[in-house]
């Protein structure tokens, strides 16, 4: 989803989870399992989570294990651990392509004040 002021890690997330469904595809045949983890918010330092309901909050140990069981599972070639995370992603790609910028400005202003990336 693009991310205002982000444009060049929003293309290179894009990026990233096309060559993943990509090849998944090419290859799913063959026994090579290929993965993409598309978590929502995580616990680290730079990613602001105080606002967010800790129902939506994952430690990187959780994103590890969701990601893992994917693997397992061979289910797809993406992984959105969570019921919420996923009906967000449902919900971003039933908007005009036009309004998804904007649900992430004020989030993303948020996290590169934490991390020092703006004044």
């Amino acid at each position: 989803m693009p991310k205002p002021d982000l444009a060049v890690y929003s293309a290179t997330k894009a990026y990233t989870t096309a060559l993943t469904e990509a090849l998944w595809a090419a290859h799913r045949a063959d026994g090579v399992r290929v993965l993409a983890s598309c978590p929502g918010v995580t616990r680290t330092e730079c990613q602001p989570h105080e606002d967010v309901p800790p129902a939506l909050v994952r430690t990187p140990e959780q994103v590890v294990a969701a990601a893992l069981r994917a693997l397992r599972r061979g289910t797809g070639p993406t992984a959105v651990p969570g019921a919420a995370d996923r009906l967000f992603v449902l919900a971003a790609r039933l908007l005009p392509r036009r309004r998804t910028p904007a649900l992430f400005a004020q989030q993303d202003a948020k996290a590169r004040r934490r991390c020092g990336w703006l004044p």
